[in-house]
């Protein structure tokens, strides 16, 4: 997952106020949404669910998060990379409003080449 660096640890004990387990906190609490009616077509035709997904996400099977390599069609979208499985998943997202957005769920051969090979 993609996080904005709050400050070192240095300048945190300097201020008298180390913030560092709230930092560590807000990470753990980041905000995902998607679709209803698309999280239902995905289980239908990919078997896959974004429920599923978080779960991966929270239990650290993130490979990378890389920006969409089209950003004039897509612009502001990133992919999160999973393993699920020995499988490799691409979740397109956007951030809206300090949550992020689940698009899809694409199931990789190409990426599980390149990132579990």
């Amino acid at each position: 997952m993609i996080f904005r660096r709050i400050g070192n640890a240095a300048n945190m004990r300097n201020n008298n106020n180390d913030k560092r387990r709230v930092f560590c906190y807000a990470r753990a609490m980041s905000e995902f949404d998607w679709s209803s009616e698309k999280d239902e077509a995905l289980k239908r035709i990919r078997k896959a669910s974004f429920a599923e997904v978080l779960a991966h996400i929270r239990n650290g099977r993130v490979l990378d998060v890389i920006r969409h390599p089209n950003r004039n069609r897509y612009p502001g979208q990133n992919i999160i990379v999973l393993d699920v499985h020995g499988y490799v998943w691409l979740v397109p997202y956007v951030k809206r409003k300090g949550t992020r957005f689940l698009k899809t769920i694409i199931p990789s051969r190409k990426a599980t080449r390149e990132y579990l090979s």
